[in-house]
């Protein structure tokens, strides 16, 4: 069952797809670190949970930038076995990680990162993209169970309806706060680069990704969801294994250029549909389902309002 010839003695890959969907975006988001240089001062930690999964890297880079040491808690497997003893109410898995992962960090470096994610400016629609509202008050609740009145659970306003200015000095008054000596424009042009490292990251993995389906010859899968839930190993149940160890290639759906939708009410019920990620939910399966022999796979979590919501 596990692959393995009697005669092997060392480890099997199990994946026959030809495409691990993890290893290479972990390896398109390489980004040249100047972490050899001494850091100033504090150390801030990062939660690879939530919101903030999907920003890890992009985050890492803007501290980095500003010569701010950080650490992050990617690959700690006991997240949510440790939520469930701090959270103190029956939240959602992920937002029950995140209170495993906040712990974990707190114990490894001076200042934990949660920022407010709200909802976002859309270009294409006037509908407001919204996060979860599990994701909104995230930062209160957390910052309110570390037993220090959160002075050390820093929780700037950067995702909401104002622009970049906002966010940037937002920053710029949290570092300050701390004790980090940095100017505004130092602040402004770590996240201006910060940006640019992640559109260059995104453009890369559609790339690879059309590279990939020009040359598949069966059935492929393109993944939908919460980043945090997809791409998280301790979260996703092994979905994106089962699928390679049948020779399946697996892609997320921020790997496909979604295009203008098939049909007008699908573009109706995108401009009605209030949360982020479902509505890149909706485009991503729309795009799919007019791609020949690949089928969308929507991963989701118990008591998830929006994609319970979204499948309907």
């Amino acid at each position: 069952l596990c692959g393995r010839d009697y005669e092997t003695g060392k480890r099997v890959d199990p994946d026959r797809s030809g495409f691990d969907l993890l290893k290479q975006r972990k390896k398109v988001q390489a980004y040249p670190s100047r972490r050899g240089r001494p850091g100033r001062g504090v150390t801030i930690g990062i939660p690879a949970a939530l919101h903030l999964f999907d920003d890890l890297e992009f985050w890492q880079c803007f501290f980095d930038l500003l010569s701010i040491k950080t650490v992050t808690s990617r690959g700690f497997r006991g997240a949510l076995k440790e939520g469930r003893h701090l959270a103190g109410a029956e939240f959602c898995a992920p937002l029950t990680a995140l209170h495993g992962h906040i712990a974990y960090l707190l114990d490894k470096c001076d200042y934990v990162f949660v920022p407010f994610y709200f909802e976002e400016r859309n270009q294409d629609t006037p509908a407001r993209r919204q996060y979860c509202y599990y994701t909104q008050f995230a930062p209160s609740l957390v910052s309110a169970s570390t037993g220090d009145e959160g002075v050390r659970v820093l929780t700037p306003l950067i995702g909401y309806l104002y622009n970049g200015f906002h966010t940037k000095y937002q920053l710029y008054a949290m570092l300050k706060r701390i004790g980090h000596r940095v100017s505004f424009r130092e602040v402004s042009h770590a996240y201006d680069s910060a940006l640019a490292c992640r559109d260059r990251f995104h453009r890369c993995l559609k790339d690879r990704c059309r590279s990939e389906m020009e040359h598949a010859r069966d059935v492929q899968v393109v993944l939908l969801g919460r980043p945090y839930i997809v791409l998280n190993p301790s979260m996703n149940k092994g979905v994106i294994d089962i699928f390679a160890s049948i020779g399946i290639p697996v892609y997320f759906q921020d790997m496909i250029d979604p295009g203008p939708p098939s049909d007008p009410s699908v573009q109706e019920l995108l401009d009605d549909l209030p949360w982020k990620y479902e509505s890149e939910i909706v485009r991503a399966a729309d795009a799919v389902a007019g791609m020949e022999g690949v089928y969308p796979v929507l991963v989701t979590s118990f008591r998830c309002s929006p994609d319970a919501f979204g499948t309907q």
